[in-house]
C-alpha cells in the first residue's frame, strides 16, 4: 500500500482576530490603549502570522484597524455597503482615516446583501465572526446604540460555542472583550 507523497510546503499558523465595536465612544485614547494592548497580548502569545479582520465603521472598528497598522499587522476590512453609501456614515475626518486604512489593508470587500441597512451592517459583522479566529469587541453605555454588534454576538455565543479568554477595561463601562472558538 503506497502513502500519499507528504508535501515539503508548510503554512504558516495564522491567527485572526475579528473585531466589532460601537461608535461614539467615551474616550478614543483610552479605548486605542486598550485595544493596543490586548493585540500586544496576542501578539506575544501566539506563533505564526496575526492578522485583524473588522469593519472600517467609525470610532471602534476604525480604531483596531488602526491599531493593527500601527503595530504591523495586516488587516482585512470588510464592509456592510459600498464605499460610497458607506462613506455617509461618517464626517470628514473620520472619513479620511477610513480611506487612508482601506489603502493599507490586504482587502476591502463588501459583504453585506439585505435590503435593510441593518441587516446589512448585521451580516458585515457576522462574516467578520465567521472569518475570524478568535473575536473582540468593544462595548459601550448606552445598551440601545449598536443593535447590529449585539446581534453579531448573541449569534457567536449560539453558533460558534465562543469562549471568554480575556476582558480589558475601558473607562465608564466600556470593555474589549476577546472570545475564541472552541476548537
Amino acid at each position: 500500500m503506497s502513502h500519499p507523497a507528504r508535501s515539503l510546503v508548510r503554512l504558516p499558523i495564522t491567527l485572526a482576530i475579528g473585531f466589532t465595536g460601537h461608535r461614539n465612544l467615551p474616550d478614543e485614547t483610552k479605548c486605542r490603549e486598550a485595544i493596543r494592548k490586548v493585540l500586544l497580548e496576542w501578539k506575544a502569545k501566539a506563533p505564526g502570522v496575526i492578522y485583524g479582520v473588522t469593519s472600517a465603521a467609525a470610532t471602534g472598528d476604525l480604531l483596531f484597524a488602526e491599531t493593527c497598522v500601527e503595530l504591523n499587522l495586516p488587516i482585512r476590512v470588510f464592509l456592510p455597503v459600498p464605499k460610497e453609501q458607506f462613506r455617509e456614515d461618517f464626517d470628514d475626518p473620520a472619513w479620511a482615516r477610513a480611506e487612508c486604512l482601506f489603502t493599507k489593508a490586504l482587502s476591502v470587500e463588501v459583504t453585506g446583501a439585505g435590503e435593510e441597512l441593518t441587516e446589512r451592517y448585521y451580516e458585515c459583522g457576522i462574516e467578520t465572526v465567521h472569518r475570524a479566529s478568535c473575536s473582540s469587541r468593544c462595548g459601550m453605555e448606552n445598551p440601545a446604540k449598536g443593535w447590529a454588534a449585539r446581534q453579531t454576538w448573541s449569534t457567536l455565543r449560539r453558533n460558534k460555542g465562543g469562549r471568554s479568554s480575556g476582558s480589558t477595561a475601558l473607562p465608564a463601562r466600556c470593555s474589549i472583550s476577546m472570545r475564541a472558538r472552541k476548537s
